[in-house]
């Protein structure tokens, strides 16, 4: 995993499973800035891979992820089988 980004609000890290980018992103302190910052992030790799993969957390409160995902323009793509044997959904972004 490759760290794309590391701040005191957030970090994002990529990952390359089986030739498709899975970003990772963990915040830790909401606000406008890190939404912009986010979205800067978020720009910049789907310009660089022009399509984009995110596994959704389903551990924790589901709709909030859901929220935050549509917030950066990621489409539910399917549900996919993990390692551990958990269901997971997919969501991706692609370059328009």
């Amino acid at each position: 995993m490759k760290t794309v980004a590391k701040t005191n609000r957030f970090n994002m890290s990529l990952e390359e499973v089986n030739g498709k980018q899975f970003i990772h992103c963990t915040v830790y302190n909401w606000s406008k800035t890190t939404k912009k910052q986010i979205a800067k992030e978020v720009n910049k790799l789907i310009n660089k891979y022009k399509i984009l993969y995110v596994l959704r957390n389903v551990e924790n409160n589901e709709r909030p992820s859901e929220r935050f995902l549509e917030m950066y323009g990621f489409n539910y793509y399917k549900t996919i089988e993990c390692l551990d044997g958990v269901d997971r959904p997919v969501w991706i972004k692609e370059s328009t």
